[in-house]
């Protein structure tokens, strides 16, 4: 078989895409729709990471949520593709950035549109994209800052977080959300050990400064913890 067909990216808003868990095709062909069609930068804690055509920077984490898998399943998965010189992937403590191999492939009369431009085009379209890159940004930020605000139990004060802050939270990548594992752990331990009346912070206390306890470097589980299973 030859030749290629669209895939508009809303499919995957469909119900017969968002059924789990996701195939082996499946899985690829998201992987596909996911990766950046033009060139961009991204913020990732204080970094700022080119994120070029074809890339996509994701974590095993999201990846697995995202198809109903475990994520061995997705690490081993990636691995497969990568043997087979389909991807690519470099992995850091924070983020895994996939490269699919051969991109323009896949999109070929996209890629044609691209080259044909004019310099005032160019030009037009990279300020937009200067723009889009700030505003992905904050939409980023803001994304990872509901997640994290819905496993929080108290959602009070959600106002007073600030940009800047929702920015930092970000920062701190899945490890914030164990400090809120860890808090509420500890909140419920004291319950039962008869401070029934204590209560959780506020979100925008905890969320603004009460989570640097729990952080990993300030954070040591007690043997009671332990004992506990928390």
């Amino acid at each position: 078989m030859s030749g290629w067909i669209k895939l508009h990216r809303s499919i995957t808003q469909s119900w017969v895409w968002s059924d789990k868990p996701y195939t082996k095709g499946q899985a690829w062909i998201d992987i596909l729709m996911m990766v950046n069609h033009t060139d961009t930068k991204i913020l990732v804690g204080n970094e700022i990471v080119d994120v070029e055509r074809g890339q996509k920077l994701w974590s095993i984490l999201e990846m697995s949520k995202r198809w109903g898998w475990s994520r061995k399943k997705v690490s081993n998965f990636l691995n497969r593709l990568e043997t087979d010189s389909m991807l690519a992937q470099n992995r850091t403590s924070k983020y895994t950035m996939v490269t699919v191999v051969n991109y323009d492939l896949y999109q070929d009369e996209e890629h044609q549109k691209n080259i044909k431009r004019t310099s005032k085009e160019h030009q037009k379209n990279t300020n937009k994209n200067d723009k889009n890159v700030k505003n992905n940004n904050i939409y980023i930020y803001s994304a990872n800052f509901e997640k994290m605000w819905s496993l929080y139990p108290n959602k009070k004060g959600k106002g007073k977080i600030s940009d800047s802050k929702k920015k930092e939270i970000f920062g701190i990548g899945e490890e914030f959300e164990r400090c809120i594992s860890r808090y509420k752990s500890y909140v419920e331990k004291e319950k039962l050990s008869g401070f029934k009346d204590l209560q959780y912070q506020n979100g925008s206390t905890f969320f603004n400064n009460g989570y640097v306890d729990y952080l990993d470097k300030n954070y040591k589980e007690t043997e009671e913890t332990k004992t506990w299973g928390w």
